[in-house]
């Protein structure tokens, strides 16, 4: 009975989660139904064979830690997917409205052509052309800039193709910062990381070749300075960024 309760939450667990991606269309129903049912068979099989019942538990806790930070995963990817195609969708834009298609038919045939996933995190594109103001539910709320300056330049009556490489570049001149600042944020941490090597042998030397058993005070002092220095690293110095 207590191995079927645990099961039984597992399955809610699963089906929550497989519910909020089909929500989001990241998944259709199809294969939601197919997943569900895949994802059931080790609570099974752990129940059938009751010595191996506490992977269950780990297998549990896998899923509930996604569905505890779906949206902060969910919010990783959708940025992933928008870093990916937020120039692309521009360029295709571009070369339609060239072959003398309008900016609402353009936009229209370029969202159509994007994949169930990537209409999610491109939803704002479904009203640029209405009246009301654009949904808020938008999985993607750090870039509404990007989306409210496209709506602008396709509604503008003058110049839209020009507005619209003006705008391409200008991003692509803040990707290329960001790449840049991304750079040499990563190579700041990987000395931080060789430090800490150099500073665990150097630590270790010391403590066979002198007696630093009665030094506990300079000991706490050094590993606290080294470890502040560390965090200066890692979480300040992480935190500067490009002016883009």
């Amino acid at each position: 009975m207590y191995e079927l309760l645990v099961s039984m939450f597992g399955f809610i667990i699963i089906f929550r989660i497989l519910s909020l991606l089909e929500k989001f269309e990241v998944i259709n129903r199809r294969k939601m139904i197919f997943y569900f049912i895949l994802f059931q068979i080790p609570p099974y099989f752990f129940i059938f064979f009751k010595e191996l019942f506490i992977f269950t538990w780990f297998y549990i806790g896998i899923f509930l830690l996604s569905l505890i930070f779906f949206n902060k995963i969910l919010s990783f990817y959708a940025k992933r997917t928008f870093n990916l195609r937020y120039i692309q969708v521009i360029d295709e834009l571009i070369l339609m409205m060239k072959t003398g298609k309008s900016a609402q038919s353009s936009l229209k045939v370029s969202y159509l052509q994007l994949s169930n996933w990537e209409k999610t995190v491109f939803k704002p594109f479904l009203f640029c052309f209405d009246q009301e103001n654009q949904s808020n539910d938008s999985i993607l709320k750090a870039h509404q800039f990007y989306f409210e300056e496209m709506k602008h330049i396709l509604r503008s009556s003058t110049k839209v193709i020009d507005q619209l490489n003006s705008f391409r570049d200008g991003l692509k001149v803040q990707r290329n910062l960001r790449h840049r600042s991304g750079q040499v944020t990563k190579q700041i941490r990987a000395q931080a990381i060789v430090a800490v090597f150099i500073y665990v042998g150097m630590f270790a030397l010391s403590w066979m070749n002198f007696d630093l058993s009665k030094q506990v005070g300079l000991i706490i002092l050094s590993v606290s300075l080294f470890l502040a220095g560390e965090f200066l690293v890692f979480f300040i110095g992480g935190q500067i960024k490009w002016k883009t």
